[in-house]
């Protein structure tokens, strides 16, 4: 879309929504980035994102 035109469905992507484990509620935490030059990585994230993690994650991948 462009610059401060305004958001429409055709601008959006649906999300999916998964069922339960057999313990309960069932959760997928991913972490991932994008620019106006593209799409960049995605990496799953397995507990709490802290600012330790993330920091991580954006040197790893820098």
């Amino acid at each position: 879309k462009k610059h401060g035109a305004a958001l429409t469905e055709q601008h959006v992507n649906g999300t999916v929504k998964f069922g339960s484990g057999s313990f309960g509620i069932t959760s997928l935490m991913i972490w991932g980035c994008m620019t106006t030059q593209g799409v960049g990585y995605m990496c799953r994230i397995d507990g709490r994102m802290d600012g330790e993690l993330y920091r991580d994650i954006l040197v790893s991948r820098g």
